[in-house]
């Protein structure tokens, strides 16, 4: 928020400015804007974001300020080049805590409500890009075992050729896990929660989270393929000076 009034915590979360800026700075350079929290600020909080990504030059999805607002589902899809290689982000979430899109805004935020919005997004993205990854803010919190409204996402995934998923929200870790599509055969890398990556919270398994390591490459007969993929478990450490992660190198 770059408004000191607008900055709250749980439960409508209102981010100072200079988070978004430290995050810059740690070296992130591609976020996705849907979660069950963006729109607990409303319109403003979404614009602001906006702005500042728009200001800092980096690439966002899932969501969109009132700024130039169209409603077109190519708007949400984010496109990324990096030595050749072109990968299309998106992203979607279960819902927004009882809130709503502006009625003027109908698509201000990307959710799992429109499927047909949704395999057009991916169509696109798919047409323009070597890869397509999916960040799915979905399933139950605290829990450790995806749930079946998620299993069944990811092979609505597979079956649109998504080539790998993201999942957030349950806020502990959840299993990685390969689903084919059995009419192509085509591969969805999901994983399925990556946790907590920087959180205070203190229930069982918040304090772990995980860093999906991809590797994406050109070959030799030209096809881009990802050649492995994995995860790096990380653990949150609290102390009175505050909380951050590192490594967890014992698991």
């Amino acid at each position: 928020m770059d408004n000191e009034r607008s900055v709250s915590d749980y439960p409508r979360f209102g981010t100072p400015i200079e988070v978004g800026e430290a995050l810059v700075n740690a070296g992130f350079d591609v976020f996705n804007m849907a979660n069950n929290h963006v729109l607990d600020k409303g319109a403003y909080g979404v614009d602001t974001t906006v702005a500042f990504f728009k200001e800092h030059d980096l690439p966002y999805f899932g969501a969109n300020g009132t700024a130039g607002y169209t409603g077109n589902y190519k708007d949400s899809v984010a496109f990324v080049e990096k030595d050749g290689i072109t990968v299309a982000f998106l992203g979607y979430t279960y819902g927004m805590n009882g809130l709503h899109c502006p009625e003027e805004y109908p698509y201000m935020t990307e959710t799992f409500d429109d499927t047909d919005r949704m395999i057009r997004q991916i169509k696109y993205a798919r047409a323009n890009a070597d890869v397509v990854v999916v960040y799915a803010h979905w399933g139950r919190e605290y829990k450790t075992q995806p749930s079946r409204s998620q299993v069944t996402w990811a092979q609505f995934f597979a079956e649109q050729k998504v080539d790998i998923v993201i999942g957030s929200h349950p806020h502990v870790l959840q299993k990685t896990d390969v689903v084919t599509d059995p009419e192509s055969g085509h591969e969805t890398i999901v994983y399925y929660s990556l946790g907590n990556f920087v959180s205070g919270q203190q229930k069982p398994g918040t304090q772990e989270g995980g860093i999906a390591k991809i590797t994406i490459a050109r070959e030799a007969d030209g096809a881009v393929r990802i050649r492995e993929h994995s995860l790096q478990k990380t653990r949150m450490i609290l102390s009175e000076e505050g909380c951050w992660a590192e490594l967890d190198t014992e698991n």
